[in-house]
């Protein structure tokens, strides 16, 4: 059979593109969703710690303005150097932020004195608070602080420094008060080169308006005693103030600029208000020698002048001379210019005054005090180690023991038995009115005799002697800037001012006799 053979013709079958639609679509979708991504992403930047702080990787977040701004993402432990570098994701929007005044630091719950910080991290966990101004971006690699900066901006408050002689127990997180309500708290304590205590508090910003060139700050953690009109006055801070202690401040004068920048931390309130000479109070240091030996001078002891403390002493430092047999002391005083005058010259005007100085030695209280005074004569000045070498004044001093010995003696030598029987004698004959008075005056002087001559006098002193110890064991207590410590001293001074004038009567007795009973 003749069979036709037939060619097959194959024909290719068009392709079906509607089929790859929906993979296209995905790709492009996917890439759009992956593009969408890294376009979002801020800046990754690194940030260098001293520790962790408690951040965690992936859930610890950065903070600016109380929104959200970035994410940690990693931590890695430096191997060289101390620290740690904290690896942050950053928001795209954030990118002008990243600049040469940016700062970061680890915000963690902290407990202190009357207070808590960082509350909201007790909750969420620490997180990196961020501070900064839009500029535009120019870094990514930052060093992190130990704590938050003493910006007035950032603290949301008025930044104060206080200088003192003693941190007084003031630490850092106290608070601050203002009519016995907490308005800042104390931010940083530190002692400067200086060997000066520096202070910085902060007081909210509602309230920062009370401070000016007249306001006054001292411990609160301090009960003040003071004698004022022969009244004592306590004055007691409140109990939040006594228990946790803290910085007060109060404003007298609440029309005055504020010009200052630093200002006095006083011990107590007393100190803070107390009187002082003159308005501008500028300290320069004298040098002064002593010829004798003043084993009562201390340093910390007040220099004074008429009656108002202008300075105090810094430090002393004695020798003994072998050749001349003596102890020579030189004392280094830091003495308030500004007391004199506000003018440049002062310094110079004083010495052409001649402003000298002299020790007043107080025994029962094994203290001195130094009085300046003025001699109205200029001297030639020496000047050692870039101070002023004042002159030395020396004045003969008796205790109070050692006049009332002096007066017992004199008066247990006094004849008067004897003189005033001799003229009793001699005028009884002619005036027996008068030879009368004289029998009594008589009897009067030997009663004063065998007063004198008893044991009763010695045992006396002894007790006075002992009262004067336990007197000084007790002042010894108080600080040499407390009040009562200088109105004891300027009672015992007094007493010891009257001793010296009694003597001048001794003295009067032992050249004269017959004078306390004829006078001059």
């Amino acid at each position: 059979m003749n069979e036709e053979i037939f060619e097959v013709k194959i024909k290719k079958r068009e392709v079906n593109l509607i089929i790859w639609i929906i993979p296209i679509i995905s790709l492009l979708v996917g890439g759009w969703l992956i593009y969408k991504y890294y376009s979002s992403l801020g800046p990754l930047i690194t940030i260098k710690f001293q520790n962790s702080g408690g951040l965690e990787p992936k859930r610890s977040v950065v903070k600016f303005r109380d929104v959200t701004v970035g994410k940690v993402e990693k931590i890695k432990i430096l191997r060289y150097g101390n620290g740690v570098l904290v690896y942050v994701r950053m928001n795209k929007e954030m990118k002008p932020f990243l600049n040469d005044l940016t700062k970061f630091w680890i915000v963690k719950p902290q407990i202190g004195l009357g207070e808590i910080r960082g509350l909201d991290a007790l909750l969420s966990g620490p997180y990196i608070q961020m501070y900064a101004k839009p500029l535009r971006f120019t870094k990514t690699h930052f060093i992190g602080l130990n704590e938050p900066p003493l910006d007035s901006t950032i603290l949301h408050g008025k930044i104060i420094k206080l200088i003192s002689d003693s941190t007084y127990g003031l630490s850092e997180k106290l608070p601050v008060y203002f009519k016995q309500m907490k308005v800042g708290s104390i931010r940083k304590v530190e002692i400067m080169k200086n060997a000066k205590v520096k202070i910085i508090i902060s007081v909210n910003q509602k309230y920062a308006h009370f401070i000016n060139d007249s306001t006054k700050f001292w411990n609160a953690q301090k009960i003040d005693i003071s004698l004022i009109k022969n009244y004592l006055q306590v004055s007691l801070p409140s109990i939040k103030e006594l228990i946790f202690g803290g910085i007060v401040f109060a404003t007298p004068n609440k029309n005055a600029e504020l010009t200052k920048t630093i200002f006095k931390l006083y011990p107590s309130k007393a100190e803070a208000f107390a009187n002082r000479l003159g308005n501008v109070h500028r300290y320069k240091e004298f040098l002064v020698k002593f010829n004798k030996q003043n084993s009562f001078l201390n340093p910390g002891e007040p220099v004074e002048f008429r009656g108002f403390d202008v300075g105090f002493v810094k430090n002393v430092k004695s020798y003994f001379d072998i050749t001349k047999d003596k102890i020579f002391s030189y004392a280094t005083l830091k003495i308030d210019v500004g007391a004199f005058g506000e003018d440049k010259n002062i310094v110079k005007r004083l010495i052409n005054k001649g402003l000298s100085v002299y020790i007043k030695t107080i025994p029962i209280l094994n203290s001195a005090t130094l009085h300046l005074t003025f001699t109205n004569k200029p001297y030639k000045y020496e000047i050692i180690n870039g101070k002023i070498k004042l002159k030395a004044i020396y004045k003969k001093e008796n205790s109070i023991i050692d006049n009332l010995n002096k007066f017992i003696i004199k008066l247990n030598k006094l004849p008067l038995n004897k003189t005033i029987k001799n003229l009793n004698e001699l005028l009884s004959s002619t005036k027996p009115a008068l030879s009368k008075a004289l029998y009594s005056i008589a009897n009067t002087s030997d009663s004063i005799n065998k007063l004198v001559k008893s044991k009763k006098i010695n045992l006396l002193l002894i007790n006075i002697n002992e009262l004067l110890k336990n007197l000084n064991k007790t002042i010894k207590t108080y600080s040499n800037n407390s009040m009562f410590y200088k109105q004891i001293s300027k009672t015992l001074y007094d007493v010891d001012k009257t001793m010296n004038n009694l003597n001048r009567v001794i003295i009067k007795i032992d050249k004269k006799p017959n004078s306390l009973i004829l006078g001059d």
